[in-house]
């Protein structure tokens, strides 16, 4: 047992004094009563009792004064509270130093300040830069909010030019989601807003009556910006950060707020603390709720109650005018007035122990409406409770709202949340749903343990972060096939070998550049694309089981699949880690190839085998680093030979049944089929260069002669061949224009034919050279537009 107010028990000391007063009161009655008849020796045993009683509510009425408590309870503390937006500019521009010791640090201590004297009020945080990030929610929590205050600096928001407008968007959403009619806003800036969106949203904040308060810090004259071990320059010129007095005045009056210059030395006059006093403190405020967990039960209405009994029987026993039948039904109605406010509680109890949940939880509904504020919290966990056990989730969750907020009730709070929250993801369908959902449990355990370390809270918290990543790996995968389920794997699987090619020769210029920053936002970015080409393995891991039925060649084809999906993932992990080893990515795109393959039409590996044969006569490093040039040429022309005739047989059938102009004939097939076959030998190492360039020619015949598909936009890979052998066709055409295709082969003994083709490879070989030359040219070009494109704002303070 302890009390809240010990030094009323002194009051007891008064207790002998009474005892003396009374038995001097009956030895004097008694002696008046012997006086009047000799009968009556003492006094009545009706005015000993009505004095007993009145000593006992007395010493009951200490008990009540003194504040006793013993058991375990909760109490829950009313108070009046304002919903306060703290947005902290985190910029370069704040390292400034014309505040001491800089601009930022001297917004964190006066943030501090702030903080002690809040009294109440719910605040929450973010910082904001060329973004804004939400640092600490909606609170009464001064720990975390002093937590969350040490935290900011530069690298708390991303890159990128002040943006005043975002911090303000961020701060009414906020706001949205509390819902809450008292709002207000502090902003602490220099002012400097290089984006200049801030008053549309200003004006915005003040239509929704939430002022904000700008606080203006820095100088007039302006500070340079520290950049390593000197200052920010830009354009060649040092860059001087002003205090722009006027942006912050304009957010301010937009808004119904007040502007409030900070001096650049700290006075009583110019902390935020004293801004709130002055300012804050007068905005219209709320009646909210702030539990704390009691180890004792305030026991003074039992000490009361006890007291009032005793005076009343006391009364009764009087011999007065007040009637002894009035007494007591005045004694009865006090009873029942406090056995009515217990009801609802004890009926709900009975419902609770009787299995009747949906009646327990409506009368503990009811309880919580007319209960005292001590009992409020309790309440709604008990009503929470049996929402869940009645399988009413949704309501379970709300109501357990009313109580996590409560520091003495938010580990039993926030433990029931994460079991609804599991309870909610063991019905759910969707995979990414079921990720949410298990998100919100693991907060919600991790609240739990932060309340209260005990055993039971890790092991709970351990439970829900069990399977996390297994879960988020399928919501990972639902995201990726609903993203790519209108793409055909006949269509998909090209462009991932296209994207695989292209994030190759990304790769290496990411690290190229010498600015940090710069490299920081392509490394990000990179990585992006990287897990981005790892989902769209997914579909092909999904469709390969109804395409290839050959169990074996599934297996196999399978494992290179998941094999590719976790190199990529490993070197987007890299990426974000900024190390600059591309091999992983080389090691995807002989897997990405051989799936090529499998869906390539006889075009797509003509145009392929151009492409490396060109790069083979004109390049002294491979096509892919991976392979041997002469070599995949001889693969590619062998692949082809194999699917041409079933290809060509199944073209020919389509072409007749059709009402179109006639592009492919017998003839062209037999051509094809014999100009590849030639080809083969051709490519028995070791290949000369005569031979190399008759490779090149068939090739170019063989493409010629292939039917051209309706859009030569629909395939990535056939535009990029394209690109690269434009002059080639050009070619090809004027030497076939030259000797009709059909006595080519019929006439290569002869002499004249002979000299045309070696005219024809020394002219198809100047076009070769002029090709890759406006190759590389067009790669410069793109590499540099690339660079322009990824480069951040350099405003960037």
């Amino acid at each position: 047992m302890s009390f809240a107010h010990p030094n009323m028990l002194f009051l007891v000391l008064l207790v002998p004094p009474l005892i003396l007063l009374l038995s001097w009161w009956w030895k004097r009655s008694a002696e008046r009563l012997v006086l009047l008849s000799r009968h009556a020796e003492t006094v009545s045993a009706r005015v000993k009792a009505q004095s007993v009683l009145l000593l006992g509510g007395f010493l009951a009425l200490i008990m009540a004064l003194s504040g006793p408590r013993w058991g375990k309870g909760e109490e829950e503390q009313v108070s009046r509270s304002r919903n306060l937006m703290l947005a902290v500019d985190v910029s370069r521009s704040m390292l400034a130093t014309d505040v001491r010791p800089t601009r930022l640090d001297r917004a964190k201590a006066d943030l501090i300040d702030l903080v002690d004297v809040l009294k109440g009020d719910r605040a929450g945080l973010l910082a904001f830069r060329g973004k804004a990030v939400l640092l600490c929610p909606m609170t009464t929590d001064v720990a975390f909010l002093r937590q969350s205050i040490d935290a900011l600096a530069p690298d708390a928001a991303p890159l990128g030019e002040t943006d005043l407008a975002a911090a303000i968007e961020a701060c009414l959403e906020t706001f949205a989601e509390a819902q809450s009619s008292h709002n207000a806003i502090v902003l602490i800036s220099d002012g400097e807003d290089l984006v200049g969106e801030a008053k549309r949203l200003a004006t915005l904040a003040g239509e929704r009556n939430i002022p904000i308060f700008t606080v203006g810090i820095g100088s007039m004259q302006g500070a340079s910006i520290p950049d390593g071990g000197g200052f920010l320059t830009y354009e060649g010129k040092e860059v001087k950060s002003h205090l722009t007095e006027s942006t912050l005045q304009m957010i301010a009056e937009a808004s119904g707020g007040r502007y409030v210059p900070l001096a650049t030395v700290g006075t009583a006059q110019t902390t935020l603390g004293a801004v709130y006093a002055r300012y804050l403190s007068r905005l219209a405020d709320e009646e909210t709720r702030e539990q704390a967990q009691l180890n004792v039960v305030d026991r003074t209405p039992l000490f009361a109650t006890l007291a009032i009994v005793l005076w009343l029987t006391a009364g009764v026993l009087s011999l007065g005018r007040l009637g002894t039948l009035k007494r007591v039904a005045l004694f009865g109605c006090l009873l029942a007035g406090s056995a009515f406010a217990q009801e609802p509680a004890r009926v709900a109890q009975r419902h609770y122990r009787e299995g009747a949940f949906a009646e327990a939880a409506a009368a503990y509904a009811e309880a919580r409406l007319g209960a005292e504020p001590s009992e409020i919290a309790h309440y709604a966990y008990n009503e929470a409770l049996a929402l869940w056990k009645g399988g009413d989730i949704t309501n379970a969750l709300a109501r357990v709202q009313l109580a996590i907020e409560d520091k003495a009730f938010t580990a039993r709070a926030a433990t029931l949340e994460g079991a609804l929250q599991l309870t909610l993801e063991a019905t759910e369908p969707d995979a990414e749903a079921k990720l949410a959902l298990r998100d919100a449990a693991i907060t919600a355990y991790s609240k739990a343990l932060r309340a209260e370390p005990t055993e039971s809270a890790k092991r709970n918290l351990a439970r829900a972060l069990s399977g996390y990543d297994t879960l988020k790996q399928e919501a990972r995968k639902a995201a990726a096939l609903k993203r790519y389920e209108q793409v055909q794997f006949q269509q998909l699987v090209p462009q991932i070998l296209q994207h695989q090619r292209n994030l190759m020769r990304a790769a290496p210029e990411v690290f190229n550049s010498r600015e940090a920053s710069v490299v920081l936002s392509q490394a990000e970015q990179l990585a992006k694309d990287v897990r981005e080409q790892s989902d769209r393995w997914f579909p092909v891991l999904e469709a390969l089981p109804t395409l290839v039925t050959n169990e074996t060649a599934q297996l196999e084809l399978l494992q290179h699949a998941q094999t590719a999906q976790a190199t990529l993932d490993e070197a987007a992990d890299q990426f974000e880690a900024l190390q600059s080893d591309v091999r992983l990515l080389n090691e995807v795109e002989p897997i990405a190839y051989n799936f090529w393959k499998l869906v390539a039409q006889p075009t797509d590996l003509i145009n392929e085998a151009i492409a490396v044969q060109t790069n083979a006569l004109t390049s002294v490093t491979r096509y892919q680093p991976a392979r041997d040039d002469e070599e995949e040429v001889l693969n590619l022309v062998q692949h082809f030979r194999v699917i041409f005739p079933k290809w060509a047989e199944d073209y020919l059938q389509q072409q007749a049944a059709s009402t179109n102009e006639v592009t492919f004939t017998e003839a062209d097939r037999d051509f094809i089929a014999r100009t590849a076959d030639a080809t083969v030998p051709l490519l028995t190492p070791p290949v000369p260069r005569d031979k190399q360039e008759q490779v090149m020619t068939n090739l170019c015949q063989i493409r010629d002669r292939l039917p051209k598909p309706p859009s030569q936009s629909s395939d990535s890979n056939e535009q990029q061949q394209n690109s690269e052998s434009q002059e080639q066709q050009s070619e090809s055409q004027a030497s076939e224009a030259n000797q009709p295709q059909e006595e080519q082969q019929e006439e290569q003994e002869s002499q004249a034919e002979e000299e045309q083709q070696d005219k024809a490879n020394e002219e198809l070989e100047a076009l070769l050279q002029k090709a890759v030359d406006r190759e590389r040219e067009h790669e410069n070009e793109k590499r540099k537009r690339a660079l322009q494109q990824l480069r951040p704002n350099v405003r960037d303070w």
